[in-house]
């Protein structure tokens, strides 16, 4: 086979393999793996997040609140179920993805009340009471590897990269 040939044969492999600028994955695709993230505000949570492809998070984090002039700190793991939403029919062309988030599993694992320890198990009734099956929509930015998440009820931004 001449020179010429196996160089043009070369050119077109190359060619082929370049191709054009790569296609940015479906958000579905785009948020599966690990994350790591952060909130701050009247909320601030710190911590590891996994998007698996059947639609479920895997986390543990660590979550510092302020109510009733009580310090909480709270540090544990669970489980959320996660679905992007189907935009409106009257949605603009640019609306932002809308993520929706229900929380099917949470375990405290250490809790303290302004500093202090405080009984795990009263923390996980509170927290199972006000966390469990709730479910959040947020305004979603997702890249290859960032994640933005902005809160439609109190504005609060989650952060995430990997």
């Amino acid at each position: 086979m001449s020179r010429s040939v196996v160089l043009a044969a070369l050119v077109l492999v190359a060619g082929a393999c370049a191709g054009g600028p790569a296609e940015a994955p479906a958000p579905e695709e785009a948020i599966l793996g690990a994350w790591t993230c952060a909130t701050e505000g009247a909320l601030s949570m710190q911590g590891q997040f996994a998007y698996k492809p059947e639609g479920v998070t895997d986390f543990k984090a660590d979550l510092k609140t302020v109510r009733g002039g009580v310090t909480m700190e709270l540090s544990g793991e669970g489980q959320a179920s996660w679905a992007f939403l189907e935009p409106a029919a009257d949605a603009p062309a640019d609306a932002p993805l809308q993520l929706q988030q229900t929380m099917t599993a949470i375990k405290v694992t250490s809790a303290k009340a302004n500093g202090e320890p405080f009984d795990v198990a009263l923390a996980q009734q509170l927290a199972g009471g006000m966390l469990l099956n709730q479910t959040s929509v947020f305004a979603a930015t997702v890249a290859p590897d960032s994640l933005v998440l902005k809160a439609a009820e109190d504005d609060a931004t989650t952060t995430c990269t990997r």
